[in-house]
């Protein structure tokens, strides 16, 4: 997760910079009053959650190079979401036997 911010603090202003990277793509979706922006990549991806959709809603991706620039449902729940986050890291771990390459 080299270039992503996913830390509350790394995104406490995310959401003015999350609507000018909508405007700036002409994107025809506008960023939900509930959003709730959980990462952001180098400046033209992230994802968020509605606060309105419960207690473990869907997590929606965003990335400029889409086709159609719209919001992607990338998982069904937040839990399911960062578990695959955390599959993910822990099959990297046994491949290559390290964190990342950074820490080697």
């Amino acid at each position: 997760m080299v270039g992503t911010d996913f830390y509350y603090a790394e995104l406490w202003d995310a959401r003015e910079e999350v609507i000018e990277l909508l405007r700036e793509n002409n994107a025809p979706e506008a960023l939900p009053e509930d959003a709730v922006i959980i990462l952001l990549h180098q400046g033209y991806t992230f994802a968020f959650i509605r606060a309105g959709e419960g207690d473990d809603p869907p997590v929606y991706f965003y990335t400029e190079s889409q086709n159609d620039d719209r919001f992607t449902r990338v998982s069904p729940h937040y839990s399911d979401y960062l578990l695959s986050l955390l599959e993910r890291h822990l099959d990297y771990v046994k491949e290559f036997g390290s964190v990342s390459p950074e820490l080697e």
